[in-house]
């Protein structure tokens, strides 16, 4: 099964260039004004996104599901401006995968993001999707009755090709997001903060992270070690301890 022919829905929100998105739906019989407000809701394969999406697909268990995701919600306005989409797949749905109404809230993912988000797209025909992904690992892992228990995910370019992908753990997002998923909007000081109505609705703890920000920031451009030491965690994470052991005797 060739991935171009999977099916995503998009949010309302999610905007293309109007002349390209009609000459492409044209091809595919869908009757569409040119230059009417892409503001829709509709479902669109890969191949309509090629050229105007970058994609990180991932499917799996929904509790590792839930786990991966988490990083990708953080940096949801990060993926924005790289106009990127991530797709979630879940395995353990029985029957209901065929359905429409999985609570995306087990993944961790309120209705509001899904609403109003840039990032995040719903897999529609998900047994296509479950398929394509145990072909993938089939590949490379025949017999292996356990696949389904795995984590696996892949991302494609502008072009449609794979920029890579991996199997039983999540993708490292700093990684991709530095190399793959490079910015193409950039936020000003002017721009307008986002809206976090539809993602928390406790203030009092965005008050709490932005104060904690701001701490870390003042800190950093300060260069006051003893600052940095009183917001930063005492556990190491093993993202930097990996890039600095893999720095090991380099010229910096």
């Amino acid at each position: 099964m060739n991935a171009e022919y999977l099916k995503v829905k998009l949010s309302t929100t999610n905007k293309f260039d109007s002349q390209l998105f009609g000459k492409s739906n044209r091809n595919q019989g869908l009757d569409m004004d040119m230059d009417m407000d892409m503001d829709m809701d509709t479902n669109l394969n890969l191949k309509t996104l090629r050229g105007k999406k970058r994609i990180v697909a991932i499917c799996g268990p929904t509790n590792q599901l839930k786990d991966a995701l988490l990083s990708f919600r953080i940096f949801r306005r990060r993926l924005q401006q790289s106009n990127s989409i991530v797709i979630a797949v879940p395995t353990d749905l029985g029957d209901a995968s065929v359905k429409s109404n999985f609570d995306w809230e087990s993944l961790g993912v309120t209705e509001g993001e899904i609403r109003s988000s840039q990032w995040f797209a719903l897999p529609q025909d998900i047994n296509s999707w479950k398929t394509y992904f145990q072909d993938l690992v089939n590949n490379d892992n025949k017999n292996n009755k356990n696949d389904d228990q795995k984590l696996t995910w892949f991302g494609l370019n502008y072009n449609g090709r794979s920029f890579a992908s991996g199997s039983g753990e999540a993708p490292v997002l700093l990684q991709i997001l530095g190399q793959n998923l490079r910015p193409i909007e950039i936020l000003d000081e002017d721009d307008e903060p986002e809206s976090m109505s539809n993602f928390i609705k406790d203030d009092k703890a965005v008050e709490e992270v932005k104060s904690c920000q701001l701490q870390f920031y003042k800190a950093l451009t300060e260069g006051n070690l003893e600052g940095m030491n009183m917001i930063c965690a005492k556990s190491q994470a093993d993202e930097v301890t990996q890039g600095v052991e893999s720095m090991s005797g380099k010229a910096v």
